[in-house]
């Protein structure tokens, strides 16, 4: 017999990725196995986020910033409202009580989807 340990279940937060966490919930459940819920922001993603000229904090000036140049957003502030985003998700497309039967680790990721969830195994 196989042993599960652990499930990863890719999502990209849409409505079709709902019945495989349900399905990887049920399955955790019967081998007391993780459910690991990945969510990859693509390169796209984050290179939208952070513009291509910026000056770095600690080369700027206190109060000056280069015509033409924004200060890099923080990444982690992206990373927590991603995060943020998949615990609402969870809570709200699966429902408190069913994360509550299962141990659940949401994880996020930055890069190339294919790339993180093979890495991510």
């Amino acid at each position: 017999m196989i042993t599960i340990k652990r499930i990863l279940v890719p999502t990209d937060f849409s409505d079709v990725s709902v019945p495989a966490i349900g399905y990887a919930i049920s399955l955790a459940k019967d081998h007391g196995a993780e459910v690991i819920v990945l969510h990859t922001l693509p390169d796209e993603a984050v290179k939208e986020y952070f513009p291509e000229r910026y000056v770095s904090p600690e080369l700027a000036l206190p109060g000056q910033t280069p015509i033409g140049a924004g200060r890099l957003p923080n990444p982690e502030d992206l990373f927590n409202s991603t995060k943020q985003v998949l615990h609402t998700f969870l809570e709200q497309k699966i429902g408190p009580r069913l994360l509550q039967t299962v141990k659940i680790k949401p994880l996020i990721r930055f890069g190339k989807v294919v790339k993180e969830i093979l890495a991510t195994v």
